[in-house]
């Protein structure tokens, strides 16, 4: 299992480039989201990154690849500081999130 980590954290940073990159393309083309604000799509993307790593976490039984969505969280957090309240409180209480689950989600073996 520990044979696993380093992959598992190169995998989570993968992911999360990909998530940002695909952010940064968007808003490189001028799309509008909707005409929802920009804050709340953050929020959005938070929230799909945060069941990607709850998703690996569970069925891949991985601890590693959601602390790395906790670690770019909580800089996104520190990074926007007090100019976007709704994004810095959405992106501490998902990483909060996914500590609990990397703390206490644990799948029930199948018993035949």
């Amino acid at each position: 299992m520990k044979k696993r980590i380093p992959i598992a954290i190169y995998f989570g940073w993968i992911t999360f480039i990909f998530i940002l990159n695909t952010c940064y393309l968007l808003l490189y083309k001028e799309w509008h989201g909707f005409g929802l604000s920009n804050a709340l799509w953050v929020v959005i993307i938070l929230t799909f990154a945060t069941l990607v790593a709850l998703h690996l976490r569970y069925h891949h039984y991985d601890t590693a690849y959601p602390l790395v969505f906790v670690w770019s969280f909580i800089g996104i957090a520190i990074s926007n500081g007090f100019d976007e309240l709704l994004v810095t409180t959405s992106s501490l209480f998902l990483s909060g999130v996914l500590i609990v689950g990397v703390l206490f989600m644990k799948k029930n073996p199948v018993r035949h």
